[in-house]
Parts: C-alpha cells; structure tokens; sequence
C-alpha cells in the first residue's frame, strides 16, 4: 500500500494538523472565554470545540500510532541484522560467529535488490548453523575428553594395585628404596617384588612405551613373573627371563610383517639374605654392586624381552654375587640417566648415575633415595620429563 509505505511522510502530516487543531481548540476558547454564551449560539460553540478536539485526538493518535509501528519495525530490524545478516553486511570467511559480521564495501550489492537480501538471509542462517555445530562438537569433545581422563585415572588405580608395598619389602629388606616417577598418569615401567620361603625376587622392568600401551604391557608382565615364580616354581632369574621372553613372545604374538618389538628391559635379582648372596640376570639393563667401596657394573644379556628374535640371542645369563654387610645393589629403567636437562640440554647419563651411588653409598637408604631424586630433579629443571623412571637400592 502507497500508504504504508509513505507511513514517515503521513506521521509528519498528521503531527501537522495535531499542532493546528491545539492551537485552534485553544485561541478559539480564548476568544469565548470572556464572553456570555446565549442560548441560540451554544450549539455552534459546542460543534466548533468538539470539530477541534475531534481533530486533535484523530491526527495525534494516527501520529502517535505511525511514530511507535516505525520505532518497533526499526528496531525489529536491526535486531535480524544482527543475527542473520542485513543487506550491505557480510561475513567474513576467517572470522566466525556475530563478531565476524562486517560493514560491506560502497558499492557493492546496489543493483541486486530483494536477490541480495536472500542471499544475506542464506548466510546468516549459515553462519548460526556453522555456530550451532561447533559448539555441538566442542561438547562432544569435552565429553570425550571427561570420559578418557576418568577411564585413565581408573587405570592408575589399577595400575598403583600391583605395585608392591613398601611396609612389606622393609618388613624383609629394612634398608631398601623405590623411586618411581612415571611420565603421564600411567607407566609402562613397574617394581616387582615376591617372597618365596627365604628367597626375595626383586625387579626393575621397563615396558616399550609408555602411558596407556605401556601401562597395558606392564600388566602383562607383571602376572607373568608372578606366575612363573610362584605357580610354576622357577627360582633361577635367567631361567625366569627365559620363560618371561616365552610368555611374552607368544602373548603379543609379534609379527614381522607388522613390525612388532613390544617387549621389555629387566633386571631380577634374587635376595638370599642369610649367605648375603644375590642372583642377578638382566636383559638390557645392568646391575650396579657397591662392595666394599668399589663399584662395579653386571650388564647383563644384551637383547630384550620379547619383541622377536634377535641376532646371537641365547639363554639368559645368571651371575652370582656374595656380598658383606654395609654392601649395596642398585638397578633401573633407562628413564633415570636419559632425561634431558642441566645447562646444555643433555641427558643425565651413566656417568652421572655412577656418581652419585658412590657419593650416597655410606648414607641411610632413605636419605640416599632423597640425594637421587634431589640431583635428578635438579638436572631436569625445567624440561619435560623425557621417560618412566624407576630406580632401587638396596643395602645389606
């Protein structure tokens, strides 16, 4: 309707004849007011005052009325602008949601007409949809997140169940110590302790990887040492290696198309504590013997746990050390001398590792356990922790 789209001109129109029917409505009281109204007039007075009141109130109301449709339609407006886009604004592609609307160049989009407006109708429904599904996906992701964590830190839980417990290892091995820091939440290197009649079994294991794969490998390993030891009775540590290498080879089943080398590092040592006697296999990882003062290095058999065959491989190897009383036996993960760190970014290394057992020697075993968590904190400063780390000492 002409109208109604002239609806701004019509409200300035009416406001006119508003202002003139008051002015009106008023000088013509003026001029009665100080005059007798006879009765043959009092009609005509009447008809005029009411004409004019009658004015006023039709031409202010439609005034009114037409100002207040054109506030609400223009504030109707601008708030569709603002959610779906208004002709002469588009988004733009590297910014997302209401904060990525922007002012369109002069210029642009003049001749399109009602084709424009759809088109900007199409992208503001775009963009809230766009907005719409990565919020969905943002919950999701939280979700998912929640949902591992929990299931992860329930696997610390199980995980901290096989760990062995100190209050039992100083019932039989007083001067003893454990320093266990895993990387992530889980680790794929474990202490392993049984008491067999007289004989204690301690060992060091590292598992490939770390985390989740190597906390499930850690349980893998860890019934199978308790199996081999204590239901099927093999007392020898290479010969336990032996068996461990078996169960874990036909366990993982390792392929070598697939190019599986999940296996495992350990040091065993069996404790005979009334001759001072240890037994001691490795597999990749050294033994290191403090006796009387000198220190000297087993290394062990040079090929893994598992993780297939590997060249020269034979039976593990078993050495048997005597030692005296104020003797000690320390073994570990790779995790403690690789850790980066110091002034010049480096690992921590043997040389390091060997140092300190000779400068903690003749200390307590629990104070000996602060100096080598101490100077391995100190190198690794501010790093990432590089790998699982497990270390124990043990005196005599």
């Amino acid at each position: 309707m002409e109208f109604m789209k002239d609806r701004h001109k019509w409200s300035l129109i009416l406001a006119g004849f508003f202002f003139l029917g008051v002015c009106f409505c008023i000088g013509y009281v003026y001029r009665i007011s100080g005059q007798v109204l006879l009765h043959d007039n009092t009609s005509h007075i009447a008809t005029v005052m009411y004409g004019g009141i009658t004015v006023v109130l039709v031409s202010g109301s439609l005034a009114i009325w037409l100002a207040v449709y054109k506030w609400k339609e223009a504030a109707i407006s601008d708030h569709d602008s603002i959610l779906l886009g208004k002709p002469g604004w588009k988004t733009d592609e590297n910014i997302h949601g209401p904060a990525g609307i922007r002012q369109a160049p002069a210029g642009g989009n003049e001749q399109t007409g009602e084709a424009g407006e759809g088109h900007s109708l199409e992208s503001g429904i775009a963009l809230f949809n766009d907005a719409l599904e990565r919020k969905r996906i943002e919950l999701e992701i939280q979700h998912q997140n929640k949902k591992i964590t929990e299931s992860i830190n329930y696997a610390k839980r199980i995980q901290s169940a096989i760990l062995p417990n100190m209050r039992l290892i100083h019932r039989v091995l007083p001067q003893a110590f454990i320093l266990y820091k895993p990387r992530d939440v889980v680790s794929g290197d474990f202490p392993w302790f049984a008491q067999v009649k007289n004989e204690i079994f301690m060992a060091a294991v590292d598992c490939t990887g770390h985390g989740v794969p190597g906390a499930l490998l850690s349980l893998v390993g860890y019934f199978l040492l308790n199996d081999i030891v204590r239901s099927r009775g093999a007392t020898d540590p290479g010969k336990i290696l032996d068996l461990l290498d078996e169960g874990v080879s036909t366990t993982l089943r390792p392929s070598e198309d697939a190019g599986t080398k999940d296996g495992m590092d350990i040091s065993l040592c069996k404790i005979n504590l009334e001759r001072r006697e240890v037994e001691y296999a490795g597999a990749h990882r050294p033994l290191y013997v403090m006796r009387e003062g000198v220190l000297e290095e087993i290394k062990g058999n040079r090929f893994p746990i598992g993780g297939g065959i590997f060249k020269n491989q034979t039976n593990f190897t078993t050495y048997r050390i005597r030692l005296n009383s104020g003797d000690s036996i320390y073994f570990c993960t790779d995790g403690y001398c690789d850790q980066f760190g110091g002034p010049e970014g480096k690992k921590f290394g043997v040389r390091q590792l060997r140092h300190i057992i000779a400068k903690a020697h003749a200390l307590p075993m629990n104070e000996a356990h602060l100096v080598f968590d101490e100077q391995w904190e100190t190198w690794k400063g501010d790093q990432k922790q590089t790998d699982d780390v497990l270390l124990i000492g043990i005196k005599f």
